[in-house]
């Protein structure tokens, strides 16, 4: 089953004719920089360029530009080509993959268990402070059950999107020496430890055999790809090597055929990439056969961080050990213990969760410190063109035709849901992955957050789901490629733009860079809200419809096939979106009357105070002491409700909307406290066990427990009833409880399986669907430390 916004069934078959259409957006918010000094923004800026902004690999890197310079890895064990690694896939099983720690901007240890290649890979990356120079040290180790000649196939490979690369290989180093308009010259140097040991032929086995090669030395192919495409290397490896390994069987097939009264027993046969380097060269690999353990480093050299050393010395390229060894060895030793210790310490002054009072164990506190790691090391940037539905020309045309424009190009930095599933930018996911990176970095944040208002069209839309090049869409099926112009999305940026808000009214060291930002957004949030009223507006005044319904889905929503109306109809309202439009004329009231100083009462203010007036006139049903979907029947007096108890029916009070001494507010606590409807033993059902529909059909968002709306449910009880009110010890009691079993069940799953999960079981609290899931999910940290942005 496809999740999140891709069905599975019921396909509709689409004429889709294809326009290509350019469309370079304005960027205008990223003219306006965010930091008071220019001399701080270009620092930021560089700082940034490079980074593991390749979340969909288990490990990459690139540079933020249109034409990248990027790193991978790949590998197998033995001869095992069929199990080579290099994107993340659920389908490779890895008992455990993921970032202990990661800052989010120069330093990061990741982990990989790999048992069906008898190998264990930690990689620790570290950058300079000026992020012009950076080093990664990779380390392989046994894992599981190994033979006893087992050694692991390790290819690393570096591609450029403009220029050629050139190469110098000794038995231990390689150097890889490239130039960009960007980044001048620079180098890529691979350094091996003098421990490693390598499996060898016997001088007999390559004398009989050929075409087997030279294991023991390092390989270097270097090839010249069609621009666009380098990131499909690992297909082309593979072709390589599959190659490789027939021509071997074919040879060792032809020897036995000779010596049918003596058959030789064959070498292991172990596959190797051509060692050939073309002309034009855009891609160059690194393939080197290791025996268990191995360590290497890997430099990134710039030339600008050199400036007393040339690169390039006529036609001749070396660079000095003397910045080599600044960078590798025993200097990448003690720069990553500084690095560990600098995040341990950062981390426990910003979340506070290993204070003897939260009563948390070391293995809890490592469990969070890996769980930020890995929001933070899940952070991608994205360039290309993609897909969006315009309506068919012509009055003949039916409504199965459609044409679809190709857009762009456009760039993304953003954090993803899941590396190995969703490995791109989801807009509702967005504002929940900030809510925790704003803790950590507010510039990150804000840099995110203008990215996202940058794809943003002059009417006010945002595409929901950005799927940006062919390496993003390889991982998307096509039907799902095509986002559409009238469909909407929560707005949760407005949630961490709320947050920003409470810092200026604070004061502080970042309140002026923070003040300076919300002035630059503010009018695109303006539009984004505009385009909300008019394209969402339900058919009675001041209320909302989600477009895009489906008999089965609302994608829209982001709560996918949680049940609606059926069928679909023009005349329903939503008391989701009804929560949303007035928590986000709540926000931009805010916003307004921090910019003009101005307090007095606002358009905002009488939006949100007309929405809520519709919200508690039409949207409560009386029978099921409820928030309920609405129906318009024949006439607009005809108000019949749509009640399915669950997170939708949660929403005004997940967003602090119902008054403390409202009685709705005891009914809404007293379903969410309700074993029949909402409550388990490891967090919030997404629908109410009562309710016909629980654990239907695809279940999706019909009873699994979801961590963002038990997150927003803990927050809202936090911040907004249990301070007064006549629920106080209700709404106290059922957050202690609440979170409690939450970070148990999270923490259960994460010690057993190695992961988050995008959902976890109301039945037995096990983790389910995709995982890695650090997107939201990570927003258990801030249930750990209790940080709740209002």
């Amino acid at each position: 089953t496809m999740a999140r916004g891709t069905l599975s069934v019921g396909i509709l078959t689409v004429i889709v004719t294809i326009c290509f259409v350019t469309s370079e957006h304005a960027d205008l918010l990223h003219r306006n920089d965010v930091f008071t000094s220019k001399t701080t923004a270009a620092a930021y800026n560089q700082s940034m360029y490079w980074g593991t902004y390749r979340p969909n690999l288990y490990h990459g890197m690139r540079t933020r530009s249109a034409d990248p310079v990027s790193t991978g890895l790949a590998w197998f064990g033995g001869s095992r080509i069929q199990k080579m690694r290099h994107a993340c896939q659920q389908e490779d099983r890895l008992p455990r993959y993921g970032w202990l720690q990661h800052d989010g901007q120069g330093y990061g240890i990741h982990e990989i268990q790999d048992d069906d290649n008898g190998v264990s890979l930690n990689q620790t990356w570290v950058k300079s402070a000026d992020g012009k120079q950076w080093s990664v040290r990779i380390e392989g180790s046994a894992f599981g059950q190994q033979d006893e000649e087992h050694f692991v196939n390790i290819f690393y490979y570096i591609t450029t999107a403009r220029g050629t690369l050139s190469i110098d290989s000794t038995s231990s180093q390689t150097t890889i020496h490239g130039h960009t308009s960007e980044l001048g010259d620079y180098a890529v140097v691979i350094k091996e430890d003098s421990s490693n040991t390598h499996p060898s032929y016997s001088k007999a086995e390559r004398k009989k055999f050929k075409v087997i090669g030279d294991i023991s030395k390092p390989r270097i192919w270097a090839a010249e790809f069609e621009p666009g495409d380098q990131w499909t290397i690992k297909d082309v490896m593979g072709s390589h090597l599959g190659s490789h390994y027939a021509m071997m069987r074919e040879e060792v097939g032809r020897v036995n055929e000779k010596n049918r009264d003596r058959p030789v027993d064959p070498p292991r046969l172990v596959p190797l990439l051509p060692d050939e380097i073309q002309e034009n060269a855009n891609v160059v690999t690194f393939q080197r056969v290791f025996k268990l353990p191995f360590q290497f480093d890997v430099a990134f050299l710039s030339q600008a961080s050199n400036p007393d050393v040339k690169f390039t010395k006529g036609k001749k390229r070396s660079v000095p050990s003397s910045a080599v060894d600044d960078l590798i060895g025993d200097a990448l030793t003690e720069s990553i213990k500084f690095h560990r210790a600098d995040f341990e310490s950062r981390f426990s002054s910003t979340f506070h969760i290993d204070d003897p009072a939260k009563n948390f164990t070391q293995k809890e506190v490592s469990f969070a410190a890996a769980v930020l790691g890995n929001l933070m090391g899940g952070m991608g940037y994205f360039h290309g063109d993609y897909y969006i539905k315009a309506p068919a020309s012509g009055s003949q045309s039916s409504p199965e035709q459609s044409q679809v424009m190709v857009m762009g190009p456009a760039s993304l930095f953003t954090a993803v849901p899941s590396r190995s599933f969703f490995p791109r930018g989801f807009l509702w996911d967005e504002g929940f992955h900030q809510l925790l990176i704003s803790q950590w970095d507010l510039r990150i944040s804000i840099d995110i957050l203008k990215h996202w208002f940058n794809m943003m069209y002059p009417d006010g839309w945002i595409p929901r789901e950005q799927i940006l090049g062919d390496e993003a869409r390889s991982k998307v099926p096509r039907e799902f490629q095509v986002q559409q112009p009238t469909h909407a999305n929560p707005p949760t940026l407005f949630f961490v733009i709320e947050h920003l808000i409470s810092l200026a009214e604070k004061g502080g060291e970042n309140s002026e860079e923070v003040s300076q930002f919300l002035k630059s957004v503010f009018p695109r949030m303006e539009k984004n809200y505009e385009w909300l009223k008019e394209t969402q507006k339900g058919h009675l005044p001041n209320t909302f419809r989600w477009r895009g319904r489906t008999e089965n889905h609302t994608l829209s929503s982001g709560l996918d096939d949680y049940p609606r109306a059926s069928p679909p109809s023009e005349k329903e309202l939503h008391v989701d979106l009804q929560s949303w439009m007035i928590n986000t004329a709540r926000i931009l009231s805010r916003i307004q009357k921090k910019i003009t100083g101005n307090s007095d009462e606002n358009s905002y203010d009488q939006d949100a105070k007309a929405f809520t007036s519709q919200l508690e006139a039409l949207y409560w049903d009386a029978n099921a002491n409820s928030y309920a979907d609405v129906l318009v029947g024949e006439t607009d007096t005809q108000i019949s409700h749509v009640t399915h108890k669950g997170y939708v029916t949660l929403f005004p009070l997940l967003l602090g909307i119902v008054p403390k001494d409202s009685p709705r507010l005891k009914a809404t606590l007293d379903a969410i406290r309700s074993e029949d409807h909402l409550w388990t033993n490891y967090g919030l059902r997404s629908l109410s066990l009562s309710d016909p529909y629980f654990g239907t059909g695809e279940n999706y968002w019909k009873g699994p427990i979801w961590i963002n709306i038990n997150y927003l449910t803990l927050a809202s009880l936090k911040n907004h009833y249990m301070s007064d009110g006549p629920h106080v010890d209700q709404a106290t009691e059922i957050y202690t409880t609440l979170r409690r079993r939450l970070i148990k069940n999270l923490y259960r799953n994460y010690a057993r399986t190695g992961y988050l999960w995008e959902q976890y079981s109301p039945v037995d609290g096990k983790g389910q669907r995709s995982h890695p899931f650090t997107g939201w999910s990570s927003l258990i940290v801030l249930i750990m430390s209790e940080k709740y942005p209002s």
